[in-house]
């Protein structure tokens, strides 16, 4: 059972069969339960701030330069952190 859902009932979907089979793949790969999986792609999609419709290019791009910046502050914060110890 979900934990945090244990009283909420069940609604059905309607979806196509081909879907439905690629859906519960999917849930067997994450290990978690078809609601369990449909809440966390859709806080996905909402926290990141994303359209399954739109393609991840430019924002994968954004992403590893951001990522890079930071790694970059991060070594340039330690260096000068050294040189201050050895001052």
């Amino acid at each position: 059972m979900d934990k945090g859902y244990e009283k909420e009932r069940f609604e059905s979907l309607s979806i196509k069969t081909s879907v439905a089979k690629k859906f519960n793949g999917f849930c067997k790969k994450m290990s978690l339960s078809k609601s369990m999986t449909l809440l966390l792609m859709l806080d996905f999609f909402e926290d990141n701030g994303i359209s399954p419709n739109e393609t991840l290019g430019p924002n994968m791009q954004t992403l590893g330069s951001e990522i890079k910046k930071r790694i970059m502050t991060c070594i340039l914060y330690y260096i000068v952190l050294l040189m201050y110890c050895f001052l």
